[in-house]
């Protein structure tokens, strides 16, 4: 849909996207993972529904992304570009980024304790 609504066919790519809204929507009824609230935002994003957009991502982040690599793609991912500059939204990825950077340090810690070789 992001491709199709970049090739200029915006009322084609809104369809699609809004019945894909549903459909994720309904699967936080029973799968509440970061996929589920990042693919939300990013329809959100794609719709030009930014509050909602960082709504989701608000959601992800809670779901502790940064451990799970996210915080490199929040940054460069086109479907966010209309979120990038957004205060919300940098917020979010520092959070992310941070929280990525304490991990990798008490792993560190935790090789030095152990005197474990990478």
């Amino acid at each position: 849909a992001y491709m199709i609504k970049e090739l200029g066919r915006e009322q084609e790519a809104f369809s699609i996207l809004n019945k894909y809204l549903n459909t994720v929507k309904n699967k936080l009824n029973w799968d509440v993972r970061v996929e589920t609230y990042l693919n939300l935002a990013r329809i959100h994003s794609i719709l030009g529904e930014k509050e909602e957009a960082l709504n989701y991502l608000t959601e992800a982040a809670k779901l502790r992304i940064g451990l799970w690599g996210w915080q490199n793609y929040l940054g460069i991912d086109p479907i966010f570009e209309n979120l990038h500059n957004d205060p919300k939204f940098k917020a979010i990825l520092k959070q992310v980024q941070d929280e990525e950077a304490t991990f990798r340090a008490q792993i560190q810690e935790i090789m030095e304790q152990e005197d474990i070789d990478p």
